[in-house]
């Protein structure tokens, strides 16, 4: 048996858009077992539970390029809380998931950079794997279709209330909302936004997280595609969060927050919002790993 652990992930933090991503303690589960014959998962829809699934996509993905025989017969089960289609990075902590069981079913030990480079065969922007591998903070880009990550630690004075509305925003449209081009002014406004928040958020310097936190090029325009945006900010602020942005493309919101407070705003937005989904979390410290027990 195989168990791997995946935390959520968010991406963009505002003006990171496709570059920076960020861990989150909110961790899914998948453990494999490979019985004499026959390929069964369970924990998912219906719909999921065969070869298609990501997670056995990236599993045999993965085994394929490390020249390793499938096995006769496999069970996946999958029991994760993080939402689908809600800007927590369901999608990259199954592909995380699966490479890091092919490379457990191998015995191969893979450095984290050969690690990426297979996740990377199913998910082209790397914002979102490669906190799910290195856990905490990190800024990614493609040189040449390499993947280089740039790892923060963040710091323990942060927590981070993660509003989960009870309702998508399809990544196809937060993608086509987006104009096609934008001015140099703003491009040098997210540049130097971009490095202060990274320090920020790995000093606990919240006064450089509110002036840096402050996007001009994907949430003015995807803001729209979520419908209590407006009053879910409000309240952040109002109630001492430091910064305030989308997860992803949404529709997941989130606040950074002094750990002294985030219990009474994770409070507050629950009896604002009873039928959402409203977590107080820290950053992940650990990216996906295999249960050794």
């Amino acid at each position: 048996m195989i168990r791997i652990h995946v935390p959520a992930t968010s991406a963009n933090l505002g003006v990171g858009y496709d570059c920076l991503g960020l861990a989150l303690a909110f961790e899914g589960t998948f453990t494999f077992s490979f019985p004499v014959s026959g390929l069964s998962v369970s924990g998912c829809p219906k719909e999921f539970q065969n070869r298609d699934n990501l997670v056995l996509q990236a599993f045999f993905t993965a085994l394929k390029q490390l020249g390793v025989e499938e096995p006769a017969g496999i069970h996946l089960n999958i029991d994760t809380p993080v939402p689908v289609a809600r800007g927590l990075g369901s999608s990259a902590s199954c592909i995380v998931a699966g490479v890091l069981a092919a490379a457990a079913f191998s015995k191969r030990s893979l450095s984290k950079k050969e690690l990426l480079r297979l996740c990377l065969l199913l998910e082209h922007h790397p914002d979102n794997v490669a906190p799910a591998l290195y856990g905490n903070l990190c800024s990614s880009f493609l040189d040449e279709q390499e993947a280089v990550t740039a790892h923060f630690q963040v710091h323990e004075r942060f927590r981070f209330v993660t509003i989960i509305p009870d309702y998508e925003v399809r990544t196809a449209d937060a993608r086509a909302i987006l104009p096609d081009t934008m001015h140099y002014a703003d491009a040098t406004y997210q540049m130097g936004r971009c490095a202060a928040l990274c320090k920020a958020l790995e000093t606990g310097d919240g006064a450089l997280l509110r002036h840096a936190c402050k996007d001009r090029m994907q949430e003015p325009y995807r803001k729209t595609l979520i419908k209590d945006y407006e009053d879910v900010r409000s309240m952040a602020y109002e109630h001492g969060a430091e910064t305030f942005f989308i997860s992803g493309s949404g529709s997941t919101m989130i606040a950074v927050v002094d750990r002294s407070k985030s219990e009474a705003l994770t409070e507050r937005f629950q009896q604002r919002y009873p039928d959402w989904l409203i977590l107080d979390l820290a950053a992940a410290k650990q990216g996906g790993y295999v249960d050794h027990e």
